[in-house]
């Protein structure tokens, strides 16, 4: 059973950026988990696929593609880079699958939209300058699964923006 995320895929000259991200060391996440995380959902149940799409492509359907860009790289708990630009699409996204799929953890709230760079407590002499910008034009549905013993994402389902 897979573990079920709303995210869009980086550009390829935001791929380009996070390649270029200095990673000294082990423990770095590979490019199958870069995923920009708009929305932890919860583990598929008989069902949940085919309501959160249903409800995505009703509340997605006209929006404008949005303008996703890098902030700052930020240390603790994971190092990540947060992508900005996405707020309204997060919005939505929560609003639309929340009678689907509840918040668990409301403390979390709002949610950071996020890629993951380390899943670990990260030193903050690990941070370094990121840039790239890029035009959100679809929103996916992916998995999340173990394959090799690394987490992987996994396109379900795109829907277009626009």
């Amino acid at each position: 059973m897979a573990q079920l995320f709303v995210g869009v895929w980086p550009s390829a000259t935001a791929v380009k950026a996070l390649r270029a991200y200095p990673k000294p060391g082990d423990g770095w996440v590979d490019e199958a988990q870069w995923l920009v995380n708009v929305r932890p959902l919860a583990y598929e149940q008989p069902g949940m696929v085919d309501a959160l799409l249903e409800a995505l492509r009703f509340e997605l359907d006209g929006m404008p593609p949005p303008t996703a860009s890098f902030g700052p790289v930020k240390a603790g708990s994971w190092l990540r880079v947060p992508v900005l630009g996405l707020d309204e699409l997060r919005d939505v996204v929560f609003e639309c699958t929340t009678p689907i799929v509840p918040v668990t953890h409301p403390k979390s709230l709002p949610w950071e939209v996020a890629i993951a760079l380390r899943k670990d407590r990260s030193p903050k002499e690990l941070i370094a300058p990121l840039a790239a910008s890029w035009t959100v034009r679809e929103v996916v549905l992916a998995e999340g699964t173990r394959r090799g013993g690394t987490y992987h994402y996994e396109t379900v389902e795109s829907i277009p923006l626009g």
